[in-house]
């Protein structure tokens, strides 16, 4: 779904696609990951959510729960200025996190 046009993600969007490894949606205007998203992507190990409108507030301890096999989480050039420790929390597998062109201040 990447260079397109969305601003948001149905909650319901992948309940049809529990298999899926790779979701790539960069270079939209995402601005909201709505809570629990993603939840049931338990085989999920890419997620690109690059070239967004994406802020720290929308980034809940909800929004990337049950991620329990994602390598790879690509959340370059957004808007988001700091990253709260407990989104990541479910993320045990995590081997590469991209923050670059961000507006970060602080790092947990």
């Amino acid at each position: 779904l990447s260079a397109n046009k969305l601003v948001a993600l149905p909650e319901d969007a992948f309940l049809p696609t529990p298999q899926l490894m790779y979701f790539r949606a960069g270079n939209n205007s995402l601005s909201v990951l709505g809570p629990g998203l993603f939840r049931g992507l338990q085989h999920l190990v890419e997620l690109d959510l690059s070239h967004n409108d994406l802020q720290a507030e929308w980034l809940t301890e909800s929004s990337f729960t049950g991620l329990i096999r994602l390598m790879v989480l690509n959340l370059s050039h957004n808007k988001i200025n700091t990253l709260n420790a407990q989104v990541l929390a479910d993320m045990y597998s995590v081997q590469s996190l991209i923050l670059s062109h961000n507006q970060l201040t602080e790092i947990p």
